[in-house]
């Protein structure tokens, strides 16, 4: 018999217990978010903040829950300001990847309509006709009044092209 996934009440126990900790997060006014339940009746609270500051702890923290939970306590900040400051090797490890993974993605560009984007049509009639930007915004927008935009059309591709604003990429130090 095959194994059956587990039903969706499951599942939603675990995102409404994930968004529970969201907003519990996101509530906390204080500087204390992880020694405040991580010192209990087995641990003392100065056994906790040197727990809390070793580099697995953090490395951990860092993966699991991100780098604004570690800010949210004084002491996780404190320990993890120290190892950048000695340079840990394993710390700026997990930062890269976590700088890698948090990075927004941008949104794509626009497509082009007919297989050729407007700008290289744009740019196309004026060299072959000559025409004004108007009788180019006739052609293209079916409307004279946007000739400020063909304009703009045109400055775009001539400043993307221009070897003037290309700037070499600075060399990539390697460590």
């Amino acid at each position: 018999m095959l194994d059956q996934p587990p039903p969706d009440e499951y599942w939603q126990e675990e995102i409404d217990a994930a968004a529970e900790g969201q907003r519990k997060f996101e509530a906390y006014e204080g500087d204390e978010y992880f020694i405040k339940d991580w010192a209990d009746g087995e641990t003392t609270r100065d056994k906790a903040i040197q727990e809390i500051q070793e580099p697995f702890t953090l490395s951990v923290l860092l993966s699991l829950n991100g780098l604004e939970w570690i800010l949210a306590d004084k002491y996780a900040a404190a320990g993890l300001k120290k190892l950048l400051i000695r340079r840990h090797s394993g710390i700026l490890r997990d930062l890269a990847a976590y700088a890698q993974r948090r990075k927004p993605k941008g949104k794509p560009g626009p497509r082009p309509k007919g297989g050729q984007y407007i700008q290289d049509k744009i740019v196309e009639l004026k060299k072959k006709t000559g025409l004004s930007d108007g009788k180019i915004a006739m052609i293209v927008y079916g409307d004279p009044s946007k000739r400020n935009l063909v304009s703009s059309h045109r400055d775009n591709v001539r400043k993307k092209n221009d070897p003037a604003r290309v700037r070499p990429r600075p060399a990539v130090r390697q460590q």
